[in-house]
Protein backbone atom coordinates (compact mmCIF):
# COMPACT_ATOMS: atom_id res chain seq x y z
CA UNK A 1 0.00 0.00 0.00
CA UNK A 2 1.29 3.35 -1.05
CA UNK A 3 2.01 5.54 1.87
CA UNK A 4 0.77 9.60 2.59
CA UNK A 5 3.74 11.64 3.27
CA UNK A 6 3.01 15.24 4.82
CA UNK A 7 6.14 17.49 4.52
CA UNK A 8 6.12 20.90 6.04
CA UNK A 9 5.82 22.71 9.86
CA UNK A 10 5.84 21.23 12.99
CA UNK A 11 1.62 22.02 13.46
CA UNK A 12 0.90 20.95 9.43
CA UNK A 13 2.42 17.70 10.40
CA UNK A 14 1.16 17.03 13.34
CA UNK A 15 -2.64 17.75 11.87
CA UNK A 16 -1.84 15.32 9.01
CA UNK A 17 -0.15 12.47 11.16
CA UNK A 18 -3.89 12.65 12.97
CA UNK A 19 -5.30 11.45 9.85
CA UNK A 20 -2.86 8.76 9.32
CA UNK A 21 0.11 10.29 7.02
CA UNK A 22 3.99 9.87 7.95
CA UNK A 23 5.83 13.32 8.33
CA UNK A 24 8.51 15.40 8.03
CA UNK A 25 8.97 18.44 9.99
CA UNK A 26 10.62 20.46 6.42
CA UNK A 27 11.59 24.46 6.62
CA UNK A 28 11.95 26.21 3.50
CA UNK A 29 15.66 26.35 3.10
CA UNK A 30 15.55 22.56 3.09
CA UNK A 31 12.01 22.27 1.11
CA UNK A 32 13.97 21.05 -2.32
CA UNK A 33 16.16 18.33 -0.54
CA UNK A 34 12.99 16.71 1.22
CA UNK A 35 10.75 16.98 -1.46
CA UNK A 36 13.51 14.98 -3.60
CA UNK A 37 13.85 12.60 -0.82
CA UNK A 38 10.07 12.07 -1.21
CA UNK A 39 9.64 11.73 -4.88
CA UNK A 40 12.53 9.06 -4.58
CA UNK A 41 10.70 7.12 -2.28
CA UNK A 42 9.21 3.93 -3.89
CA UNK A 43 6.54 3.71 -0.94
CA UNK A 44 5.78 7.13 -1.02
CA UNK A 45 2.04 7.80 -3.37
CA UNK A 46 0.82 10.59 -2.16
CA UNK A 47 3.02 14.07 -1.08
CA UNK A 48 1.28 16.62 1.08
CA UNK A 49 3.50 19.91 0.46
CA UNK A 50 2.62 22.68 3.05
CA UNK A 51 2.09 25.92 0.89
CA UNK A 52 4.56 27.67 2.25
CA UNK A 53 7.39 24.87 1.18
CA UNK A 54 5.85 25.51 -2.51
CA UNK A 55 6.40 29.21 -2.81
CA UNK A 56 10.30 28.87 -1.48
CA UNK A 57 10.87 25.82 -4.21
CA UNK A 58 13.01 27.11 -7.21
CA UNK A 59 11.28 26.72 -10.46
CA UNK A 60 13.20 23.26 -11.72
CA UNK A 61 11.80 21.57 -8.44
CA UNK A 62 8.66 22.61 -8.65
CA UNK A 63 7.98 21.54 -12.10
CA UNK A 64 9.85 18.11 -10.93
CA UNK A 65 7.83 17.84 -8.14
CA UNK A 66 4.03 18.68 -10.01
CA UNK A 67 4.74 17.09 -13.26
CA UNK A 68 5.74 13.87 -11.34
CA UNK A 69 2.88 10.94 -11.95
CA UNK A 70 4.18 9.01 -8.69
CA UNK A 71 3.90 9.67 -6.05
CA UNK A 72 1.48 12.61 -6.45
CA UNK A 73 2.44 15.85 -5.24
CA UNK A 74 -0.67 18.27 -3.78
CA UNK A 75 0.19 21.57 -2.25
CA UNK A 76 -1.95 22.44 0.84
CA UNK A 77 -2.94 25.54 2.86
CA UNK A 78 -3.03 29.22 1.85
CA UNK A 79 -4.09 29.89 -1.93
CA UNK A 80 -2.77 26.09 -3.20
CA UNK A 81 -6.46 25.01 -1.41
CA UNK A 82 -8.34 26.86 -4.22
CA UNK A 83 -5.82 25.00 -6.33
CA UNK A 84 -6.64 21.40 -4.87
CA UNK A 85 -10.33 22.09 -5.57
CA UNK A 86 -10.28 23.20 -8.57
CA UNK A 87 -8.38 19.74 -9.27
CA UNK A 88 -10.72 17.91 -7.28
CA UNK A 89 -13.77 19.27 -9.21
CA UNK A 90 -12.15 18.36 -12.27
CA UNK A 91 -11.63 14.76 -11.34
CA UNK A 92 -14.38 13.91 -9.76
CA UNK A 93 -16.69 16.40 -10.85
CA UNK A 94 -18.23 17.63 -7.50
CA UNK A 95 -16.84 20.39 -4.78
CA UNK A 96 -15.70 17.75 -2.15
CA UNK A 97 -14.77 20.82 -0.45
CA UNK A 98 -17.44 22.74 -0.21
CA UNK A 99 -18.77 24.22 2.76
CA UNK A 100 -22.45 24.49 1.61
CA UNK A 101 -25.21 22.51 2.72
CA UNK A 102 -26.58 19.70 0.31
CA UNK A 103 -30.27 20.07 0.17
Amino acid sequence: MASVLALGSAEFVRRMELGGADGRVVEAAGAAAALAAALADPAAGLVLLEAPLVEALEREAYERAFDCPRPVVVAVGGKMNEVLRRRIREVVGADLLSTRDVP
